[in-house]
């Protein structure tokens, strides 16, 4: 039977073109239409205007994206990282490589006097498991409200260092005001693991509500083929273009973990391949064991 562990494996890196834009680009219209490019330099230096409420932005809240110092030793190649850091101070960092998925960082910090500091990084590597000990995530220099954010992540995994700095730039498609009709439709998504790829098809349905419904449901050649995932989309508080994910895995013959639930967000993109509207969902599990990537398209 496929394991939960095998699930959110990544033994091998996860195929998304052009990630990093997929997490910065505009919303999407109704589980279609088209989308401004992100990935700018954002606005100038000193504060920013937030646009929900009018008010003077002074922490790092937003989308970011840029390269890191980290280097793949086999390609030579430079890993980026990309996400969101939510009004909150909570952060949702993926890292990749040439387009390719390597890993999860998540946690939760502070802005204050242009730094941002966390002291509870949480890393989930290529095996998809985060590791035991937390880390940091801070800036290096001060950063400017919505512009760049020059930081470092550092972790102790196995008894080693692991850790790179990064060079991170605004994208100001955060901003946009949030609806639920960006992500009301008909979607078709994969999670990539270890033993393969797990397709499923992804509907959202409003009824009128603030916070739609959704169902996951795998289809062949999925190893959870049959298995029904449920749960709800909404924006957050906060207004902007950026959503919050509850999802419960069904209790069918091929579910892992069933009953599960896993928390998260949920980010509008486009996909740089088809030009058309994507989601990225990004969650993790109660026990902060697991972590989930999805990548949903606009159904054919």
């Amino acid at each position: 039977m496929f394991t939960m562990t095998k699930l959110f494996n990544r033994s091998a890196l996860v195929p998304a073109t052009a990630f990093a834009a997929a997490l910065m680009l505009a919303a999407c219209g109704s589980g279609g239409g088209s989308s401004s490019s992100g990935g700018g330099s954002g606005g100038g230096s000193g504060g920013g205007t937030d646009s929900g409420t009018g008010a003077t932005k002074t922490s790092v809240e937003g989308y970011w994206g840029g390269p890191t110092n980290r280097v793949d030793p086999s390609t030579g190649g430079t890993f980026v990282m990309a996400g969101p850091v939510l009004e909150n101070g909570e952060y949702w960092f993926v890292v990749s490589l040439n387009g390719l998925i390597d890993s999860l960082v998540y946690g939760k910090g502070q802005s204050a006097s242009s730094k941002f500091n966390s002291t509870d990084a949480k890393f989930w590597g290529k095996d998809g498991v985060q590791t035991t000990v937390a880390g940091t995530l801070a800036s290096t220099d001060p950063y400017v409200v919505n512009s760049t954010f020059p930081g470092s992540a550092s972790w102790v995994a196995g008894g080693a260092s692991v850790g790179w700095n990064f060079s991170l730039r605004y994208d100001a498609t955060y901003d946009s005001p949030a609806t639920s009709a960006y992500v009301v439709g008909n979607w078709a998504g994969t999670v990539e693991s270890s033993s393969g790829r797990d397709r499923f098809n992804f509907v959202v349905t409003s009824a009128g509500s603030s916070a739609p419904t959704f169902t996951m449901t795998f289809v062949a050649p999925s190893t959870q083929a049959g298995c029904i995932w449920s749960g709800t989309i909404a924006p957050r508080p906060s207004g902007k273009n950026i959503y919050n994910v509850a999802m419960t895995i069904g209790r069918q013959a091929s579910c892992s973990l069933p009953g599960t639930v896993f928390n998260g967000i949920a980010t509008p993109g486009i996909n740089a391949t088809t030009g058309k509207s994507r989601l990225v969902l990004t969650a993790i599990d109660p026990s902060k064991t697991y972590d989930f990537i999805g990548l949903i398209d606009v159904a054919p």
